[in-house]
């Protein structure tokens, strides 16, 4: 697949102003879940059959460079999942339900792509994993029973769903009393860039995934050379994550919170962390040496002259806190933000 570009007959169609202020509103409604649903639900499924993501080749080696320090900010010790029952919601190729299973908690991954679902399941099978199990289905109707999972894990899924929040609440729905949800979303701030880079390929390109991502190859060649990985499955499946995704939505750590309010659960903690005091805690802890994109050097830069606390904070940020981090968020370019709760004991979800 890919587009040749030596094929291009057409010239360039110069990118206005207006179209990239055209292109913020569009955003803007998919934050607010009021843009009309689109064929594009199809044209996500049909991404990830032809570039599953994220596709690593050694996926607990993935995943374990990531995990223990997120899970940890979000409030999710050790010995919370090594027994648990745990659904990994959009997994994909499952890098974290194997990490998860590796770790001894039962796992169900749940996909879209049938072609995700089978690399998942032959990596499982070939390093001989416990109890873990794949099956398809989505997270805007999850075929299980409610109160199931100790631990519903779903990062990078809901922002491309037509309804963010009507998938959160499946999520909630599956947890048991007192039971952890953990998502991960694209931050509307720090996600900027990004969309920028991405509303220029679609302007470019229209509904041609292909093109869209032939474009960002020639138009942004160092996110290009940064974003291909030889260590996946497929290379170019990134790419397409990043320049052709059809739909995608951003929210702010102060929406997320309401989500919590709506649906009962109480706020535990989030990666990067949402107070200040959390990240020099964070920076001194061993696995800070392997951390992903999220806490690198911007980030520990700007907040590195601040002591450690005593222990990390779990308290729900207020507005003030919110907005000082988030800020900071924005200038380190940390485009997406995981954050958990726990279910309270008696069903305070609301329509």
């Amino acid at each position: 697949m890919g587009y040749n570009f030596k094929k291009e007959t057409k010239e360039l169609r110069p990118i206005s102003l207006l179209d990239l202020i055209g292109g913020m509103t569009e955003l803007a409604q998919h934050s607010s879940g009021t843009r009309k649903e689109d064929d594009s639900a199809d044209s996500l499924v049909e991404m990830y059959r032809s570039h599953p993501s994220p596709g690593y080749r050694d996926k607990i080696e993935f995943a374990e460079k990531r995990m223990e320090l997120r899970l940890y900010s979000c409030g999710i010790q050790p010995e919370d999942y090594s027994e648990m029952a745990i659904l990994d919601a959009g997994c994909g190729t499952g890098e974290y339900a194997c990490w998860f299973a590796s770790k001894g908690a039962t796992v169900v991954g749940l996909d879209l792509s049938t072609e995700a679902l089978a690399q998942a399941r032959r990596y499982a099978e070939n390093h001989t994993l416990g109890d873990i199990r794949f099956q398809k289905g989505s997270v805007l109707d999850l075929p299980f029973d409610s109160e199931r999972f100790d631990l519903v894990y779903c990062t990078g899924v809901l922002h491309h769903t037509p309804a963010p929040f009507r998938g959160f609440q499946e999520l909630c729905r599956v947890a048991q009393p007192n039971g952890q949800v953990l998502i991960s979303l694209y931050h509307s701030w720090g996600f900027l860039p990004r969309y920028l880079r991405w509303s220029i390929a679609r302007l470019l390109s229209g509904k041609d995934l292909d093109r869209r991502v032939a474009w960002g190859r020639r138009l942004f060649p160092f996110t290009t050379r940064r974003l291909t990985d030889k260590s996946l499955e497929d290379p170019e499946s990134p790419l397409y994550d990043y320049f052709a995704a059809p739909r995608q939505s951003t929210h702010r750590v102060g929406e997320v919170l309401r989500w919590f309010d709506r649906t009962g659960l109480e706020f535990q903690g989030s990666f990067p962390p949402i107070h200040l005091s959390n990240y020099p805690t964070l920076f001194q802890r061993k696995e800070y040496k392997s951390i992903e994109q999220e806490l690198k050097s911007p980030l520990h830069a700007l907040v590195s002259h601040i002591g450690p606390a005593e222990k990390v904070s779990r308290d729900q940020p207020d507005t003030y806190q919110r907005l000082i981090v988030e800020a900071l968020w924005l200038m380190a370019g940390v485009e997406i933000f995981s954050i958990s709760g726990t279910k309270d004991t008696q069903d305070q979800s609301k329509t």
